[in-house]
């Protein structure tokens, strides 16, 4: 953090110098310094220095440093939480899947199994999260023709002190893990999509649900090495 403050100072020195040099030689010079440390100053900025409050996450101490919660003073109530994900694949193998076709066996038996151990696991998986006694976990497949692929719906629910919003993620993430291990020597294109919290019930904060229609945001995919090589012209001679 020290070295990125320092780096910062010295690129708004530089833009000082842009700003207050008179002299032609020395302008143009600080000119092309100028305007390299606006860019990278912004990008610091933006990346780096213009920090969230730490107050704003429970998990950061006034120090900066990761922290479990202290949830003992919270009192045991009813707890729930629903999360959602989609499996996308060819049309074949989605088929294959209805019909309960392939050599491994039942794929969406084995990955409602592997749910309910992943909900289980959770504070094992996710470092931070506290240990939950569950009450239930509930996992629903949609085979779906239109993406085509599996969608995935998990619930949980429990009685604590704490929310239990990464079990049912977890769950979830975990049965398109196995969907993938289950069907990928047959299609290992599948694609594992828009992993979501869609609900969460009880606590202080009360029932939060997802926007309805809220899409996950547009794919960038990344050039080529190819395309991300730059382009030589020989110059004539």
């Amino acid at each position: 953090y020290h070295i990125f403050t320092g780096f910062r100072a010295y690129l708004s020195e530089q833009r000082e110098l842009l700003t207050t040099s008179n002299h032609p030689r020395q302008r143009a010079a600080s000119n092309k310094r100028g305007v390299a440390g606006a860019a990278a100053g912004h990008w610091l900025d933006c990346a780096l220095l213009r920090r969230v409050p730490v107050s704003d996450f429970t998990h950061i101490d006034e120090g900066g440093r990761a922290r479990m919660v202290d949830v003992g003073a919270k009192p045991v109530t009813a707890r729930a939480a629903t999360a959602a994900v989609e499996v996308r694949m060819q049309a074949a193998t989605l088929r294959r899947i209805r019909d309960n076709d392939l050599a491994k066996g039942d794929v969406l038996g084995v990955a409602r199994i592997a749910a309910i151990q992943a909900a289980k696991r959770c504070d094992e998986l996710i470092p931070l999260c506290h240990t939950l006694p569950l009450d239930t976990l509930d996992v629903a497949f949609t085979l779906d023709e239109a993406l085509p692929g599996v969608k995935i719906e998990t619930r949980a629910k429990t009685q604590a002190r704490t929310g239990v919003e990464m079990e049912a993620m977890t769950a979830a993430a975990v049965a398109a893990l196995s969907i993938y291990d289950m069907c990928k020597a047959l299609d290992r294109g599948l694609l594992i999509e828009n992993l979501r919290l869609l609900r969460k019930e009880g606590g202080r904060s009360g029932i939060w649900t997802q926007e309805p229609g809220r899409q996950p945001p547009p794919h960038s995919p990344r050039p080529s090495p190819r395309e991300a090589a730059p382009k030589h012209t020989q110059k004539p001679i």
